[in-house]
């Protein structure tokens, strides 16, 4: 072969000595011959352009890592950091970024550990949240499929302001800095979605505050609720998935569980709501609002 030169049978050559394959894929992994590109964006979890000359990696991993690259392109075309970005740009993402999926209950990040980099949900569900020092969580925020997290380390190295964890099985995109910022000099609509999503995050932030600092529990309660049917068009009648347990939904309206139950069941003696395990009826609407505050 061209380039790589002819050795005696049997001699290892410098780049086979340095290839290292993780003990998990020594059954079905053979040789590799590489001939000009192979990536690593991290350890093996991103590699792109490789040509295995016919003698490295089955022909149904090649299909199997393109259905992948496919898909991930779908999902990204749903999610509002990527609304107007050309497809060009976007095929060069989902080739070059970090998809790994995690398990219910499973850290992503951890509070102060380095980041650098903008990640977003394409799959289930996620928490971002606080640990006091005496192990009390307050959750800031729950995000679905579409939703951006990490925009405050999308252009520095820096700690992450809270922890993330799965809620569900979640898969997760992640654009190295170094991309987001060569990306985002070719595509400003890019950075204009990031504004965006900034804006509306801030809003959320204040509303959080709000509630904490000058609502009391039913309010809190009422809040998030109708915070929820905004997001769906939810209207008199109309069913929510929280899509967490009640514990979860403690930590985000910032109370005990056996504190919320107790709520809940005041609410829906009053006629407000009917809870349905993780799903609430919303059975007066107006009643929610005003017991919000709002």
């Amino acid at each position: 072969m061209v380039g790589l030169g002819l050795r005696p049978r049997g001699e290892r050559g410098p780049l086979e000595r340095a290839c290292i394959i993780d003990d998990s894929l020594r059954r079905f992994a053979r040789p590799l011959m590489i001939s000009r590109h192979l990536a690593f964006t991290e350890p093996w979890e991103s590699w792109y352009s490789i040509d295995d000359g016919g003698t490295g990696l089955p022909d149904t991993s090649r299909e199997q890592r393109t259905g992948g690259e496919v898909e991930t392109l779908q999902l990204m075309k749903k999610a509002p950091l990527f609304d107007g970005v050309g497809e060009r740009i976007l095929r060069m993402i989902s080739q070059r970024c970090v998809v790994k999926s995690y398990d219910p209950g499973e850290a992503i990040l951890n509070e102060t550990e380095p980041s650098s980099g903008l990640s977003v949900v394409l799959e289930g569900r996620v928490k971002l949240s606080k640990i006091s020092q005496e192990g009390r969580e307050q959750t800031l925020t729950v995000l679905a499929a579409g939703d951006p997290f990490g925009l405050c380390t999308a252009f520095a190295s820096n700690d992450f302001p809270a922890n993330v964890v799965a809620l569900e099985r979640s898969t997760i995109l992640t654009i190295p800095g170094s991309l987001l910022q060569e990306t985002a000099r070719e595509e400003p609509l890019l950075l204009l979605n990031v504004i965006r999503i900034l804006s509306g995050r801030l809003r959320e932030t204040m509303d959080l505050v709000e509630n904490i600092a000058l609502k009391d529990l039913p309010q809190r309660i009422a809040s998030f609720l109708l915070h929820e049917a905004a997001k769906k068009s939810c209207t008199q009648g109309c069913t929510i998935d929280i899509g967490m347990s009640h514990r979860e939904l403690a930590k985000i309206v910032g109370a005990t569980p056996e504190a919320l139950s107790r709520a809940l069941r005041r609410m829906s003696d009053e006629g407000v709501l009917k809870v349905e395990g993780r799903v609430i009826r919303l059975i007066d609407l107006e009643a929610l609002k005003g017991l919000s505050g709002g």
